[in-house]
């Protein structure tokens, strides 16, 4: 149950990082790429991103790139 925990705290810390690098290295607003980051599904997120006014085309695009990248490493 801690290593749960503490997956938990580390995937959305690194998230958060991920987010903020993208704010400083690219040219996307804080909400956009905290949603872009975030583990959670693309509906969810994109839904999330409509509701809070977000750049809801690239919000989608990652989390659909993020997908595609977490099932080709999956099948190696």
């Amino acid at each position: 149950m801690l290593l749960g925990f503490f997956s938990g705290i580390s995937l959305t810390a690194l998230s958060l990082l991920t987010a903020f690098l993208l704010t400083k290295w690219g040219n996307i607003d804080l909400l956009t790429a905290i949603l872009s980051t975030a583990p959670g599904g693309v509906a969810e997120m994109s839904i999330t991103a409509v509701a809070i006014d977000a750049n809801v085309p690239l919000v989608t695009a990652f989390q659909v790139i993020r997908m595609v990248l977490a099932v080709l490493f999956y099948l190696k």
